[in-house]
C-alpha cells in the first residue's frame, strides 16, 4: 500500500468517527428536550390543576373555567402526542404511563359552574368539642 492510500484510510476513519460522534450528540440533545418538554408540560398540568381546585369558587367564572379546562386539554394533548412519538421511537415493546388529564371535553360544552362555598365545604369536619376545663377547681 502506497502512503496515500494510507492516509486517506486514516482521514476516512477520522471523518467516520466524527460522523458517529455528532450524529450521537444530536440524538442525546433529541432526547434531552423530549425529557425537559415532557416534565415541562407536567408542570403546567400540576399547576393548572392545582389553580383549578384551590382558587375560591367567587372568583371562578365559567369563561376562566372554561379557559383554564381548555389549556389542561391542550397540555393534555401535546403530552399524549409526545408519548406516542416517544413510544414510536422506542418500538412496540415501550410501554409508558399515560398522563393523569382530566375527562375529554366537548368544545362546545360549557364547563360545571364553580361551588361558591368551595372554601367551607373542603374544611375538615372538627371533632366535637369536650367540655372546658372538666376538672377544673373554678367550675362546679
Amino acid at each position: 500500500m502506497t502512503p496515500l492510500m494510507i492516509t486517506l484510510l486514516v482521514v476516512a476513519g477520522i471523518a467516520i468517527l466524527i460522523a458517529i460522534g455528532y450524529m450521537n450528540h444530536v440524538v442525546e440533545n433529541n432526547k434531552l428536550e423530549k425529557a425537559r418538554t415532557k416534565v415541562e408540560l407536567n408542570d403546567r398540568l400540576r399547576r393548572c390543576g392545582e389553580l383549578t381546585e384551590t382558587f375560591p369558587g367567587q372568583f371562578m367564572t365559567p369563561a376562566l373555567k372554561l379557559l383554564l379546562t381548555r389549556l389542561e386539554l391542550n397540555v393534555c394533548q401535546r403530552l399524549l402526542n409526545l408519548e406516542k412519538n416517544q413510544r414510536d421511537d422506542q418500538g412496540p415493546h415501550y410501554r409508558t404511563q399515560r398522563p393523569r388529564c382530566p375527562r375529554r371535553i366537548d368544545p362546545g360544552e360549557q364547563p360545571a359552574r364553580a361551588d361558591p362555598d368551595r372554601s367551607q365545604s373542603q374544611r375538615r369536619a372538627l371533632p366535637p368539642r369536650s367540655p372546658a376545663w372538666p376538672d377544673h377547681p373554678s367550675r362546679p
